[in-house]
């Protein structure tokens, strides 16, 4: 195989999309409005900012148990001015507090996390749990 071929063959590995893995868990969310209870619980800091011309928000959660013993919850917000073309903000919260704060797609149903609790896949895209532990997005609520 010439070298160009070799670098392209590698190229098209490297990016071809990541897919959850069997034992992975395929998450399940529950559907909320923003005026439900939950919604501040894990927006509060969104919910004044929504735009009121846009289409009605949702909060979609899904909650499992981590390797160990505690639990992650998964929210997705989608609300118009805040979700791109593809994604949307997204949290994982463990044992309830927030750790990670993060745009991913808007695909729900291609939302999964590996059984180790360790990658979260997203339309193709693994995000590393730990990388993203602390990376939250503040708009002046205390975390």
């Amino acid at each position: 195989m010439s070298r160009t071929a070799a670098i392209f063959a590698l190229a098209v590995l490297l990016a071809a999309p990541v897919a959850a893995q069997e034992g992975d868990i395929v998450l399940e969310y529950d559907e909320f409005t923003v005026a439900h209870p939950d919604a501040a619980a894990y927006w509060t800091d969104y919910l004044p900012k929504l735009f009121p011309d846009a289409a009605p928000a949702t909060i979609h959660v899904a909650s499992m148990p981590t390797a160990g013993g505690g639990s992650y919850t998964v929210t997705v917000l989608m609300a118009g001015g805040w979700c791109g073309m593809n994604d949307c903000p997204t949290r994982i919260f463990e044992d309830g507090r927030i750790i990670a704060d993060f745009m991913a797609c808007n695909l729900l149903e291609e939302h999964s996390i590996s059984a180790d609790g360790q990658s979260f896949y997203a339309c193709g895209v693994s995000f590393d749990v730990e990388e993203l532990r602390g990376q939250i997005v503040e708009f002046g609520a205390p975390f």
